[in-house]
């Protein structure tokens, strides 16, 4: 007998479709691009998300920008820094306009920064600019002064939080700027619809010439099996492909050759409530007890590679080891430190998309060497509050790069100063481990500070205080009749300067 629930969820489906088959955003002079909710704003001082951030990138330039995980010139022309890696000194381009009209100048780029700074903005991202002293404009250049030489400074000043902006147009807007947005990039904001849409349209004077599509449209779709319906049917352009749709994407004779794959910077963990469990045996056990190349395998349809640490392996000096699957051993280190097996544990999952399968396999691991595991499903914010006051024993989360830095996956992660909200959630305190993150944090790029981010790893991996799971891969389905889109390795990475749309009908599927 047929599934109720599946007739339900295809009637859904369709009606959903037939809708949006109506819907004037289904431009097709347009990119069409699907994102699972509204961005959190569109003020690149307050944007902390990842939707955000890669609308943010159309509409907005910084100093710099990401090409892939490199660091390039975007309102800079070009820069040095001094030997001792505290002076910056950038050339700013010249006749680059905002949005409004008005000719960019290196002040902007002061006030751009001040705002940042100060309080009334209330700006979650302060700490990009912990490392600088002081910064102030000089003609067509602007210079940066910091505390300290900062490896990753240049990465910093690629986030979103540096994007520029004209402050008149702030002043003019107050809270509203973050829904009427005004930049210097490629694209212009033309309207934000909650729930349903962002317009966004090419911007003719962009310095480095007009993008080629007419604009592109962020359609709000929650649902992922809308999405790839709504691809199939031809009113989405650009989508990512779930876990369990892989293989019908792969089997199909259209879109197997539309399918692009990217290694995030992302890390996918458990953390470890190391207050609750402060034996690093029954944290090792916990690694050892899962075999994570069969989640990998099994629920992810191989979209992801085992971790062997925190950082990615795109951002490592060099290939490090993390924990095998050893149920035997996760056993016998359980005992050795007398672990109680009646002690009841629960695992805290959101109940976004993707949870579930995982949180239920890693539980089921756990149980087969003897731990009483209870799932506990919570809404994201909710859970997450919990995470970081410390109310939990395990909690399946995960971590996107800020930036492109080996550093932004260990410092705000483990070092003892940022225990909570910070980052280190698992509440992760060692006095050896913090002396080793301020020498990385100390050093400029080279050998000496990649040994450093070596030693720590391995130091981490040591003492668990997460269970280490994979580095997600993600697939993304490109409509035939879109060209020169790439899955960037960092969010806000595709400025959709080289999107084109190419005369190709897309072959219509209700499958």
């Amino acid at each position: 007998m047929m599934n109720m629930k599946f007739i339900l969820s295809s009637i859904f489906v369709t009606l959903l479709i037939i809708g949006c088959g109506q819907d004037r955003d289904a431009d097709p002079k347009y990119v069409r691009i699907a994102i699972s909710s509204n961005p959190q704003s569109l003020d690149p001082a307050l944007a902390t998300d990842v939707n955000s951030g890669d609308i943010l990138a159309k509409l907005f330039n910084g100093l710099v920008r990401f090409d892939g995980i490199s660091v390039v010139p975007d309102l800079a022309e070009t820069w040095t820094v001094s030997p001792d890696g505290v002076n910056y000194n950038f050339l700013i381009r010249k006749n680059v306009k905002f949005q409004n009209g008005r000719e960019l100048t290196a002040s902007d780029i002061a006030a751009s920064f001040s705002r940042i700074l100060d309080p009334k903005t209330r700006s979650k991202r302060t700490w990009v600019f912990d490392a600088v002293d002081t910064f102030f404009a000089e003609g067509n250049r602007f210079k940066m002064i910091l505390k300290h030489p900062s490896a990753p400074f240049l990465s910093l000043l690629a986030m979103p939080t540096c994007y520029i902006v004209p402050i008149e147009e702030v002043n003019r807007l107050g809270d509203e700027f973050a829904r009427r947005p005004c930049g210097t990039g490629p694209y212009r904001f033309v309207r934000w619809e909650d729930d349903r849409s962002v317009l966004l349209e090419k911007n003719k004077n962009y310095f480095e010439g007009a993008p080629e599509v007419e604009g592109i449209i962020y359609r709000i779709v929650p649902e992922p099996l809308t999405q790839t319906a709504l691809l199939k049917r031809g009113s989405l352009d650009i989508c990512e492909i779930p876990e369990m749709q892989i293989p019908v994407f792969r089997n199909d004779s259209v879109w197997k050759e539309r399918i692009q794959t990217v290694d995030q910077l992302v890390t996918v963990y458990v953390a470890i409530n190391t207050e609750r469990f402060t034996d690093e045996r029954i944290r090792r056990a916990f690694n050892m007890a899962i075999d994570v190349d069969k989640i990998i395998s099994s629920i992810r349809n191989g979209l992801g590679t085992r971790s062997t640490g925190s950082v990615p392996p795109a951002l490592m000096p060099e290939k490090i080891t993390g924990f095998e699957y050893n149920p035997i051993e996760a056993k016998r280190l359980l005992k050795s430190a007398d672990f109680d097996f009646n002690k009841k544990i629960v695992l805290l999952r959101s109940s976004v998309r993707g949870t579930l399968e995982p949180a239920e396999a890693i539980a089921g691991f756990l149980r087969d060497i003897g731990l009483k595991i209870q799932i506990e499903p919570m809404e994201f914010s909710a859970m997450r509050g919990r995470a970081n006051k410390g109310d939990f024993d395990l909690c399946l989360l995960n971590w996107y790069a800020d930036y492109a830095d080996a550093e932004n996956f260990i410092a705000p992660l483990f070092s003892s100063k940022n225990i909570g909200s910070a980052g280190n959630r698992s509440r992760f305190s060692d006095s050896e481990t913090d002396s080793m993150i301020e020498k990385i944090l100390s050093l400029c790029q080279g050998n000496e500070r990649g040994s450093a981010i070596i030693a720590v790893s391995k130091r981490i991996i040591k003492k668990a205080p997460w269970i280490f799971l994979w580095y997600p891969r993600t697939a993304v389905a490109v409509s035939p009749r879109i060209s020169g889109y790439t899955i960037p390795a960092i969010f806000n990475g595709d400025k959709g300067t080289k999107y084109k749309i190419v005369k190709r009908e897309v072959r219509q599927r209700n499958d």
